[in-house]
């Protein structure tokens, strides 16, 4: 049997090679999404490994998500028999959209591949005429500011989950943007190279495996979660590990666009990948005929948004822009930003002010976006020269919540998407009281580590609540003290376990009355986040502390 190891080496090498079949198109085709009837009736569900890695498999069960019939990889024979259409350049096969993208320079081999009784509809989504080069300004002011992306980790409070472990370590993540230009030689992202944590690269938009030379966007937002140098920069979650996608073609602004993406999604899937962040949307295209309306963003029908909500049900978390639309005539959130399932950022400055650009919610079906926000209005990111530079919008303030949310994900292997999710926004300062600008407002991620541990970590009594006390210092060095207030001759006991629930010391005070101040001594604890447990009489309460 081969190993779960090498079995997601093949699945990689698969997806090289295929890639390497597929030769760059000119600028004279047409663009077809060729949708199918249901999928043909096969075998493949019994064998899953044969179409995902044990990562993929692994991450669904931590969920106790089943495998189904989207998952089952298209018919080759249906591929194979749209390809042999004269004229025609297969390009990829899109399984949870069940049809495949191709393309042919004659726009009448449309009306062939209707002909086929498993074909459900063909639609153009990219014509010649859009094919017109235009740049994308990465907006980035050169400048060295030293130090200040401590601003915009300190905002979210993340660093105090840095200091103590949890940087992503383990944690596998997949960015979605035009390109990777200088991630390969810059210092600030050496450490990635050197210790393999690069995994792979998919360019879905020329078919090869190399995403690094095109465009730079992605270089800057890779940089806000995984940049590393004492000189410039610290990203959000410097010891991740990822893949690298170009979707985003700079030349034109179509809906092949989002094809390429769903494309991404499901090989992200495939190779085990925990979180996506996507720092694209769509919303206006070159041909004004086939943009998107706002009703479209209503969470659920663009090609994107049926993608990424599709990656969320198969356990990965999806971090995406809200948009920079913010001052224009289109000021709401973008696709796939407006997806239920998708975690949209909006943009704030520095001390945590809504940026102008940040684009508003909701989402046509009237739900809340954006969900959080983070800086985005001169947010540091790594500029041309490999330093640290400014730039502006929410393609920066999304990774900086991703990077931060894979601390999460390592810090709890064992809580799904959705739970990661829901802390993040349970959180943001607006929770109680959101709006269609901030959100739910700016996540703190210690508290969000705090209500996972609520949950995750072991429950060995039920918990009812224990009134009129209060513990401190929290962070602590030595020693905590508990204060209460009336005690009733009541036992009291008191334990610390580590984030793992592993009990580390305990303690028994006898039966105490009326007010009443106890000390626990000798903290010899590493560094790091403990949980203390509390017995008075028949009541149990946990806390979360720090120990410095």
């Amino acid at each position: 049997m081969v190993s779960n190891r090498l079995g997601l080496i093949l699945i990689v090498l698969l997806f090289s090679l295929f890639f390497r079949d597929i030769s760059a198109q000119e600028n004279d085709s047409y663009y077809f999404f060729v949708a199918f009837e249901e999928k043909e009736k096969n075998n493949e569900i019994t064998n899953p490994l044969s179409f995902l890695s044990q990562k993929s498999m692994d991450r669904r069960a931590k969920s106790n998500l089943a495998i189904t019939s989207e998952d089952i990889p298209i018919s080759k024979k249906w591929i194979q028999s749209i390809s042999q259409i004269g004229n025609t350049h297969f390009h990829y096969a899109l399984k949870w959209q069940n049809g495949i993208v191709v393309s042919s320079s004659d726009i009448s081999v449309k009306d062939n591949y209707l002909a086929f009784d498993f074909v459900k509809l063909v639609k153009i989504i990219k014509t010649p005429a859009e094919a017109s080069r235009r740049s994308v300004p990465l907006n980035i002011i050169n400048q060295y500011n030293y130090g200040l992306a401590s601003q915009q980790t300190e905002l979210i409070n993340i660093p105090i989950l840095h200091e103590f472990g949890f940087r992503g370590k383990g944690i596998t993540m997949a960015i979605f943007d035009n390109g990777f230009k200088h991630v390969d030689t810059f210092p600030i992202f050496s450490h990635l190279w050197n210790e393999r944590r690069i995994l792979g690269q998919f360019d879905i938009v020329e078919g090869d495996d190399n995403a690094i030379p095109h465009g730079g966007h992605g270089m800057a937002v890779l940089s806000t979660i995984a940049a590393l140098s004492k000189d410039t920069m610290t990203g959000t979650a410097p010891e991740a590990s990822f893949y690298l996608f170009r979707t985003e073609d700079n030349a034109s602004e179509t809906e092949l666009e989002e094809y390429n993406w769903a494309r991404a999604a499901e090989i992200a899937d495939s190779v085990g990948v925990d979180i996506i962040n996507s720092s694209l949307g769509y919303s206006l295209f070159d041909d004004s005929t086939t943009s998107h309306t706002y009703a479209d963003l209503d969470g659920k029908t663009t090609v994107v948004t049926r993608a990424a909500n599709a990656a969320f049900r198969k356990g990965i978390l999806v971090v995406n822009s809200a948009g920079n639309s913010g001052t224009r005539p289109w000021r709401y959130i973008i696709a796939p930003a407006d997806g239920m399932y998708v975690l949209a950022i909006g943009a704030t400055d520095s001390i945590g002010n809504i940026a102008a650009f940040s684009s508003r919610g909701p989402n046509a079906a009237g739900q809340l976006k954006p969900n959080v926000s983070a800086v985005g209005a001169g947010v540091v990111v790594g500029d041309g020269t490999g330093a640290a530079g400014k730039s502006n919008g929410t393609s920066f303030s999304a990774p900086t919540i991703a990077g931060a949310a894979a601390c999460l994900v390592q810090a709890f292997p064992k809580a799904s998407n959705n739970a990661i999710f829901r802390a993040i926004e349970a959180s943001s300062d607006r929770y109680d009281n959101p709006d269609f600008d901030y959100g739910n407002g700016i996540p703190d991620f210690k508290k969000a580590y705090e209500i996972l541990a609520e949950k995750y970590l072991p429950q060995q009594f039920d918990q009812k609540l224990i009134r009129d006390f209060r513990f401190y210092p929290n962070p602590a060095n030595d020693f905590i003290y508990i204060e209460f207030l009336e005690l009733q001759s009541t036992p009291i006991s008191v334990s610390i376990f580590n984030y793992s629930g592993i009990e580390l010391l305990s303690q028994d005070f006898g039966f105490q009355t009326g007010n009443v101040s106890v000390r626990v001594n000798n903290l010899k604890l590493s560094a790091g986040f403990y949980v203390l447990e509390l017995t008075r009489g028949d009541y149990l309460q946990r806390k979360i502390f720090v120990k410095y």
